[in-house]
């Protein structure tokens, strides 16, 4: 997991990113998601984010659900951006998580046990 949250942060960094006509409002007391279909490039719009945002490594985590990560390893990288770091991230986007059978809960549960207030998504 720690291979793939760096792999995934220096191809965000190369990437070129078109600027996006859309707004999300940032709430620090709810979790955010950007919802389309398929195709409609949601993926570009966090990278779109990311870059917007001006957020360096140490500020957040990506992950990409079709790429070979599983669910159960979001605690493990939020663990490993800790370790890398020395920090907790202050965003974690999670790119087609709607893979995954009940991943509500498991953002409802991060998003409580980080604290309200400390994390978009």
């Amino acid at each position: 997991m720690r291979s793939y949250m760096l792999t995934r942060k220096e191809v965000l960094r190369g990437l070129k990113v078109k600027e996006r006509l859309i707004e999300v409002r940032e709430s620090r007391s709810f979790v955010t998601s950007v919802v389309g279909p398929r195709r409609a490039g949601k993926t570009c719009f966090l990278y779109h984010l990311v870059r917007k945002r001006g957020l360096r490594d140490e500020d957040f985590v990506f992950i990409n659900f079709e790429e070979p990560v599983d669910l159960k390893e979001l605690d493990e990288a939020l663990t490993a951006h800790q370790e890398i770091y020395g920090k907790e991230p202050s965003y974690v986007f999670l790119d087609e998580v709607q893979a995954f059978t009940g991943w509500e809960r498991h953002v409802c549960a991060l998003f409580e046990r980080r604290g309200r207030g400390t994390t978009s998504s």
